[in-house]
């Protein structure tokens, strides 16, 4: 797990918001906040994010995400991906492969392209 503050999350998410804009891939939603996690110790807080898109997005296939994309990110998981149902609810999480939970900005950023676009992953970092 990778320790970070909230402060340091968000400045994180901040800069793979960014990279996600210039690609013109920005989401729709972006939720910062801690979440509690089971560790090895107990329940622990940790920094999280989720990222969502409508399908109504440009770069979002509606024939792979009919209800929209999430992207779900935290410092004890990393980042994953999934397709939205119809109800908001979201199908099985996949890893992105970003190599580790801080991924650089602008890799997160083309992962989730690929994945938006309903392209397979290239192999993971």
């Amino acid at each position: 797990m990778t320790t970070m503050t909230m402060d340091q999350a968000e400045q994180y998410i901040d800069q793979v918001d960014d990279a996600l804009t210039a690609c013109g891939l920005r989401p729709t939603d972006v939720d910062i906040r801690d979440c509690d996690e089971l560790a090895e110790d107990g329940i622990t807080t940790v920094p999280s994010a989720v990222l969502t898109w409508r399908p109504e997005h440009p770069l979002v296939d509606v024939e792979t995400h009919p209800h929209g994309l999430l992207v779900a990110w935290s410092t004890e998981t990393g980042w994953q991906h999934a397709s939205l149902r119809e109800n908001g609810s979201n199908e099985q999480l996949a890893s992105l492969g970003c190599g580790g939970t801080l991924g650089a900005p602008g890799q997160v950023a083309l992962r989730i392209g690929y994945v938006a676009q309903g392209l397979p992953l290239p192999p993971a970092n």
